[in-house]
């Protein structure tokens, strides 16, 4: 007996499909060469010429690039991964990226980061003092966060 394919089914393989591919591309997009030459730019107008050549948006709080130095730079070929790296660093900030946008943030030293960490512990109970899992704790004005009942 055939099995027939269902609209459903051929609709959620795409959608799969698409998804992995989405995640390919914007990968190979990291790795695409670009030659930039802007001298005494801003971050924005670095940010929109990068823009403009590429599939990514860039996304940022206007207070973190305001008080930053004008760019220039002379790049050939060169990956954009690099480009960013190189232009942020010496700016105090980082790229993250997700998909085709890429997020500027405030670049964090080990140190810094590291002496504000503090391991906690304890229950999330319900009012009768039954364990609730699956509550998820967060530390306030973070992205940290995790779920009750689930092992490190």
């Amino acid at each position: 007996m055939k099995k027939k394919t269902t609209a459903s089914g051929l609709k959620i393989g795409v959608a799969v499909f698409m998804l992995l591919f989405s995640g390919w591309v914007s990968a190979q997009n990291l790795k695409q060469t670009l030659s930039l030459r802007l001298d005494k730019v801003t971050l924005k107008e670095f940010f929109k010429e990068i823009e403009s050549k590429t599939s990514f948006a860039f996304v940022y709080r206007d207070i973190l690039i305001d008080n930053k130095n004008n760019v220039s730079i002379n790049a050939n070929n060169k990956e954009l991964h690099d480009i960013l790296k190189n232009v942020l660093s010496d700016k105090g900030l980082q790229a993250e990226y997700r998909g085709n946008t890429i997020i500027i943030k405030s670049k964090t030293s080990d140190s810094e980061s590291t002496d504000k960490l503090r391991n906690v512990s304890g229950r999330v109970l319900d009012e009768r003092g039954d364990a609730i899992v699956g509550a998820i704790v967060s530390v306030k004005n973070t992205a940290i966060a995790t779920m009750t009942g689930v092992a490190n």
